[in-house]
């Protein structure tokens, strides 16, 4: 028994040796001393997590995942033993077991609160959009042991991420008390004002400023930074200066080459120009940038084999393309077809499911699946080319000379058609005007909308009927409406959102559509119905920066608001030319009325 205490002695004498050569920093001696005592004591429990420990921070991670998983067996109580086997799985990408590994330190110690922050580092770094949530919770756990600067600007970013824009802007301004040239939180800060901006009918000069600053501070700070340029071209973009926006888009470029959001937005910027080819260039990094953004069908594309399409335009080549964006986005880039179909091309395409039967009628020679619904494998297998659908733009509408006559492929439903047309008869030879004055975008809808309430001046004029083809609620605004301006807007008796088929013969029985830009303007352009749109200062990119024309429908009228404008000079000037109209019989005979 004694000599067994005396030999026992000696290995912890030897152990002390070894580990004081460890902390000294003379880790290779160490790492030799700790392996010769392995052979003699091969289970001791504190050379398993000293050696495991050691070659943790000699960047030997595999191996060291052996011996602190053997260390965690023998030991169940030290909280640092499987926190140490997390940090090594997570250096090694394995961060499923990385997770489990400081869960296992978190049940050890709850307060681990370096425990609680790696576990949200593996989570993010493992996937950053599936697992934020997660992650999010971890580093809520984290805060509340610390006040750890890093947990504090992660929490910042992924709110801001998630749309919790005055949370964010809180934790980022818990950041800069820390300090005040925090990269992060200065970034956030600074996004979090653009996102709020951008939640306003009306944009506001001042905004631009504080976030201009803000990214002017993280390059004095970070000179190398990509964050300042972009916040700042987000901000120049903001009120209207494009051209030095895309200067700042440009050095985020030279920075990270490849970072997705910037080269987006850039695209946008540059197609709005009509700088077409480059822009189509900068916008194809959009699926990168996050496709969920662009509504996306990325599943088909995924399943699909095929390689992508770079403009082959050959005779019974099978062709998948992808459906993105809204309703009216659909639309609109769907006439890029023609080119497509009449070089003998075979289309299958998917589309929002609520517009399929319209889709199908109109171009029977496509064939249109629900995007909402997978395509059967056998038909993605023997496509010989798949694309998105704005790639279509890439290679087909490269310049304007290539635009030509507008595709007018839009068919309305023949027997709805007729019945609106009948049932409009009531109105006798007053105008019909439809109108529309707000969007459901979540990511642009508020900036592209107005108020019901604004239209007076315009629902004020004689000898015209006001139909709705407003979609979603609108009770409650027509009410008011009729109320203070004791006008009856027809409303009919569906809602164009959720029956696209009764929408577009509806819109086909009328002599005017007037709208902000939404799925409406799209529906009316194509059934070649006079449309005047409405557009906010910062229009989507197809309506480009200027002219009150647009290559996308002959029969459309653009009316644009002026930077730093209300709403009130625009719905003015529509206002004086309908006046006009209405006096001089500007318009067609109305449709359904007395000749």
């Amino acid at each position: 028994m004694a000599a067994a205490t005396q030999t026992q002695s000696n290995l912890d004498r030897q152990i002390d040796d070894a580990k004081r050569m460890h902390l000294a920093g003379d880790l290779k001696p160490a790492q030799k001393e700790y392996a010769k005592l392995l052979k003699k004591a091969p289970g001791n429990q504190r050379l398993l997590s000293l050696y495991g420990g050691l070659l943790l921070q000699m960047e030997q991670y595999r191996t060291a995942c052996d011996y602190l998983r053997r260390a965690c067996a023998k030991n169940q109580s030290d909280p640092d033993l499987p926190y140490n086997l997390g940090l090594a799985y997570y250096h090694l990408q394995q961060f499923s077991q990385a997770v489990e590994a400081f869960d296992q330190a978190i049940a050890r110690r709850p307060d681990h609160d370096r425990a609680h922050f790696m576990k949200a580092k593996a989570y993010l770094d493992w996937n950053h959009k599936q697992n934020r949530d997660l992650a999010l919770q971890a580093l809520l756990q984290d805060i509340e042991h610390t006040d750890r600067l890093e947990a504090l600007s992660l929490v910042a970013e992924i709110l801001h991420e998630k749309g919790r824009n005055e949370e964010a802007r809180g934790f980022a301004k818990q950041v800069l008390a820390k300090d005040p040239s925090h990269e992060i939180g200065l970034f956030v800060l600074a996004k979090t004002i653009i996102a709020e901006n951008y939640s306003k009918a009306l944009v506001d000069i001042k905004y631009a400023e504080p976030v201009i600053k803000a990214g002017n501070l993280i390059l004095k700070c970070h000179p190398q930074s990509w964050r300042g340029h972009h916040v700042i071209a987000e901000a120049l973009a903001m009120i209207g200066e494009n051209a030095l926006a895309l200067e700042h888009y440009q050095k985020v470029n030279e920075r990270v080459p490849g970072l997705a959001v910037s080269r987006t937005n850039a695209g946008v910027l540059l197609l709005r120009q009509c700088r077409l080819k480059e822009g189509w260039e900068e916008i194809s990094h959009r699926k990168t940038h996050g496709a969920e953004l662009y509504g996306m069908d990325i599943d088909a594309l995924d399943r699909c084999p095929a390689p992508l399409w770079q403009g082959e335009l050959e005779v019974g080549k099978t062709l998948l393309i992808a459906s993105e964006q809204g309703i009216g986005d659909q639309i609109l880039h769907s006439q890029m077809l023609r080119e497509v179909l009449a070089a003998g091309v075979e289309v299958t395409m998917t589309c929002t499911g609520k517009i399929k039967p319209l889709m199908s009628r109109s171009l029977p020679q496509v064939r249109f699946y629900d995007a909402d619904e997978a395509i059967p494998q056998p038909v993605l297998d023997r496509m010989d080319y798949k694309a998105e659908l704005l790639d279509l733009g890439r290679y087909l509408r490269d310049d304007l000379a290539k635009f030509g006559k507008p595709f007018y492929y839009l068919r309305p439903n023949p027997e709805l058609q007729t019945q609106f047309v009948e049932k409009y008869r009531q109105f006798g030879n007053k105008l019909k005007v439809g109108i529309s004055w707000r969007s459901v975008s979540k990511s642009v809808g508020s900036i592209k909308s107005t108020r019901l309430s604004q239209w007076g001046e315009i629902l004020n004029l004689p000898h015209i009927q006001f139909v709705n083809v407003q979609y979603g609620p609108v009770a409650q605004e027509l009410a008011e409406v009729k109320q203070s301006f004791g006008v009856d807007i027809y409303q009919d008796d569906f809602d164009p959102f959720n029956d696209i088929e009764k929408a577009c013969a509806q819109l086909s029985a009328l002599d005017l559509v007037i709208s902000v830009s939404n799925a409406s303007v799209h529906l009316a352009g194509q059934l070649q119905i006079p449309t005047w749109v409405v557009l906010n200062s910062r229009p989507l990119w197809h309506w480009f920066e200027s002219g009150d024309k647009t290559v996308w429908y002959e029969t459309m009228k653009l009316y644009r608001q002026q930077q730093l404008q209300g709403w009130e000079p625009v719905l003015s000037r529509v206002a004086d030319d309908l006046l006009q109209i209405s006096q001089s019989s500007g318009l067609a005979t109305p449709r359904g009325g007395v000749e």
